[in-house]
Protein backbone atom coordinates (compact mmCIF):
# COMPACT_ATOMS: atom_id res chain seq x y z
CA UNK A 1 0.00 0.00 0.00
CA UNK A 2 1.42 3.22 -0.62
CA UNK A 3 0.35 6.87 -0.71
CA UNK A 4 2.18 9.82 -2.11
CA UNK A 5 2.08 13.68 -2.07
CA UNK A 6 3.75 16.81 -2.53
CA UNK A 7 4.47 16.45 -6.06
CA UNK A 8 6.50 19.50 -7.60
CA UNK A 9 8.03 19.20 -11.34
CA UNK A 10 11.31 21.28 -12.09
CA UNK A 11 13.83 20.59 -14.76
CA UNK A 12 12.28 17.90 -15.82
CA UNK A 13 12.49 16.11 -12.49
CA UNK A 14 9.35 15.87 -10.49
CA UNK A 15 9.83 15.12 -6.73
CA UNK A 16 7.54 13.23 -3.84
CA UNK A 17 7.19 12.00 -0.98
CA UNK A 18 5.66 8.67 -0.75
CA UNK A 19 4.29 6.28 2.23
CA UNK A 20 5.11 2.25 1.75
CA UNK A 21 3.36 0.03 3.60
CA UNK A 22 2.55 -3.68 4.16
CA UNK A 23 3.08 -6.13 7.07
CA UNK A 24 6.21 -6.07 7.78
CA UNK A 25 7.27 -2.35 7.22
CA UNK A 26 5.98 1.22 6.87
CA UNK A 27 8.24 4.13 5.73
CA UNK A 28 8.66 7.22 4.49
CA UNK A 29 10.65 8.03 1.22
CA UNK A 30 11.63 10.86 -1.10
CA UNK A 31 11.33 9.89 -4.59
CA UNK A 32 12.50 11.36 -7.74
CA UNK A 33 11.51 10.47 -11.32
CA UNK A 34 11.87 11.57 -15.17
CA UNK A 35 10.98 11.35 -18.39
CA UNK A 36 14.31 9.87 -18.91
CA UNK A 37 16.83 8.06 -17.50
CA UNK A 38 19.11 9.87 -15.46
CA UNK A 39 22.37 9.33 -14.03
CA UNK A 40 23.26 8.33 -10.28
CA UNK A 41 25.34 11.69 -10.00
CA UNK A 42 21.23 13.55 -10.41
CA UNK A 43 20.24 11.29 -7.84
CA UNK A 44 22.82 10.98 -5.63
CA UNK A 45 22.71 14.92 -5.25
CA UNK A 46 18.71 14.62 -4.18
CA UNK A 47 19.90 12.13 -1.75
CA UNK A 48 22.55 14.36 -0.23
CA UNK A 49 21.22 17.12 -0.26
CA UNK A 50 17.72 15.40 1.67
CA UNK A 51 20.05 14.28 4.22
CA UNK A 52 21.95 17.25 5.08
CA UNK A 53 18.71 18.89 5.29
CA UNK A 54 16.67 16.07 7.42
CA UNK A 55 19.95 17.05 9.81
CA UNK A 56 19.21 20.24 10.11
CA UNK A 57 15.42 20.01 10.86
CA UNK A 58 16.01 16.77 12.94
CA UNK A 59 14.98 14.24 10.56
CA UNK A 60 16.93 11.45 10.39
CA UNK A 61 16.91 10.63 6.69
CA UNK A 62 19.36 8.33 5.17
CA UNK A 63 20.38 7.03 1.64
CA UNK A 64 18.61 4.00 0.64
CA UNK A 65 20.35 0.92 0.47
CA UNK A 66 20.38 0.84 -3.32
CA UNK A 67 20.73 4.11 -5.21
CA UNK A 68 18.98 3.26 -8.78
CA UNK A 69 20.03 5.05 -12.42
CA UNK A 70 16.42 4.59 -13.95
CA UNK A 71 13.41 6.66 -14.33
CA UNK A 72 11.72 6.72 -10.87
CA UNK A 73 13.91 6.22 -8.01
CA UNK A 74 14.06 6.44 -4.33
CA UNK A 75 16.34 8.69 -3.89
CA UNK A 76 15.84 9.04 0.30
CA UNK A 77 14.72 7.32 3.41
CA UNK A 78 13.29 8.41 6.67
CA UNK A 79 15.02 6.33 8.99
CA UNK A 80 12.95 5.68 11.81
CA UNK A 81 8.42 4.82 11.70
CA UNK A 82 6.53 7.78 10.25
CA UNK A 83 3.85 7.18 12.75
CA UNK A 84 4.74 8.30 16.26
CA UNK A 85 3.22 6.60 19.33
CA UNK A 86 2.30 7.67 22.80
CA UNK A 87 2.16 5.41 25.72
CA UNK A 88 1.28 3.04 23.02
CA UNK A 89 -1.34 5.20 20.94
CA UNK A 90 -0.72 6.44 17.82
CA UNK A 91 -0.28 10.40 18.15
CA UNK A 92 -2.42 11.43 15.24
CA UNK A 93 -0.70 15.67 15.80
CA UNK A 94 2.38 14.56 16.07
CA UNK A 95 2.53 11.83 13.42
CA UNK A 96 0.98 14.34 10.95
CA UNK A 97 3.50 16.99 12.36
CA UNK A 98 6.60 14.55 11.44
CA UNK A 99 5.12 14.49 7.93
CA UNK A 100 5.16 17.95 6.92
CA UNK A 101 8.29 18.37 8.50
CA UNK A 102 9.14 15.61 5.68
CA UNK A 103 7.10 17.55 3.20
CA UNK A 104 9.23 20.98 4.28
CA UNK A 105 12.31 19.01 3.94
CA UNK A 106 11.58 18.10 0.16
CA UNK A 107 10.27 22.02 -0.30
CA UNK A 108 13.80 23.22 0.81
CA UNK A 109 15.55 20.69 -1.43
CA UNK A 110 13.50 21.67 -4.66
CA UNK A 111 15.05 25.03 -4.06
CA UNK A 112 18.57 24.28 -3.20
CA UNK A 113 18.98 21.76 -6.45
CA UNK A 114 17.07 23.99 -9.04
CA UNK A 115 19.85 25.53 -9.68
CA UNK A 116 22.04 22.36 -9.77
CA UNK A 117 19.91 20.51 -12.12
CA UNK A 118 20.48 23.65 -14.75
CA UNK A 119 24.14 23.87 -14.28
CA UNK A 120 24.03 20.47 -17.47
CA UNK A 121 21.43 22.11 -19.49
CA UNK A 122 23.44 25.10 -19.78
CA UNK A 123 26.25 23.19 -21.03
CA UNK A 124 24.52 21.54 -23.84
Amino acid sequence: MGFWWNFDTKNGITSHVQLEGNKKINRLVFKVKTSTSTTKNTHSNWSKKLTKLGEELDLSITKPKRLGSGRSVTVAVLENDFRVFSDGVLDMGASVALLKKAQSVLDKARECLETVERIPEALA
